[in-house]
């Protein structure tokens, strides 16, 4: 029972936002097929950056804020696992890493050059506080939602095969993340009334009743747990009387087969 109103929870989401886009990004023959060169330099690259990452986001997580109620309703809508762990960091000096190899390659990208207005380092955002509008954040959140469906390890990856090979506007990543946010931020409003790559437009009806019909699978799930949770304390309960009788049998047949000794 409560595994089935989990599915139909994920299934109500899904219907009301954009009719459950893809999880896939648009491929690019750059991805698939890199020149030798960026394959090779990914193979020097890729066992410093991914960890020097996850330190990165590990460290800011601790001291970075909540994001906005709006924000994380824009990702629960998105449908982000992880709601919880998004976290923004607002700073002029985004993070570089030590490692000279590293910071030089990183450098050459663009990582923490002036123009830089945002990024997001697994679920840490780091973000200029002059860019810092819902915009930017939503576009963030975004690339959170498809770092979670394609991958950590090859949401990094590609991230810096597309920054290596194509123009910011050609980068697939940023491409999806874009008609993503533009879907957001609509008149000062997250999610209302917009369509991405062709699938059905959200409406403030729609997302009100969404949100009714949550509150409702929240209620039976919780129900359910309560009835699931009860059920196995009786259970364990009657288990330990139980094995307090077999004990106290046990003590008394231990006692008879004594007084028949002596």
């Amino acid at each position: 029972m409560l595994k089935q109103l989990k599915n139909v929870s994920i299934a109500v989401s899904c219907l009301f936002l954009f009719g459950c886009a893809s999880n896939e990004i648009k491929s690019t023959p750059e991805y698939h097929n890199p020149p030798a060169a960026v394959r090779e330099k990914m193979k020097s690259v890729m066992p410093s950056f991914e960890p020097w990452v996850a330190e990165v986001e590990q460290k800011f997580a601790l001291i970075s804020e909540i994001p906005a109620a709006s924000d994380l309703d824009w990702a629960r809508r998105l449908g982000i696992r992880n709601v919880d762990n998004i976290r923004i960091y607002r700073t002029e000096f985004f993070p570089m890493p030590q490692d000279g190899e590293l910071l030089n390659d990183l450098e050459l990208l663009g990582w923490g050059s002036p123009h830089e207005d945002a990024r997001n380092m697994g679920y840490t955002i780091f973000i200029r506080p002059e860019n810092d509008t819902q915009q930017v954040r939503v576009q963030q959140i975004a690339e959170i939602y498809l770092m979670e469906n394609i991958g950590r390890s090859r949401f990094l990856y590609r991230t810096l095969v597309e920054q290596r090979s194509l123009d910011e506007k050609d980068r697939p990543i940023n491409i999806e993340a874009k008609k993503l946010a533009k879907c957001a931020v609509i008149d000062g409003k997250i999610g209302f009334g917009c369509s991405v790559s062709g699938t059905k437009p959200v409406n403030h009806n729609q997302m009100e009743k969404q949100r009714q019909e949550e509150q409702k699978i929240k209620k039976e799930v919780e129900k359910a747990q309560k009835i699931e949770a009860e059920k196995e304390a009786k259970i364990k309960k009657e288990f330990s009387e139980i094995q307090k009788d077999n004990l106290l049998l046990k003590e008394i047949e231990q006692d008879k087969n004594s007084q028949k000794t002596k």
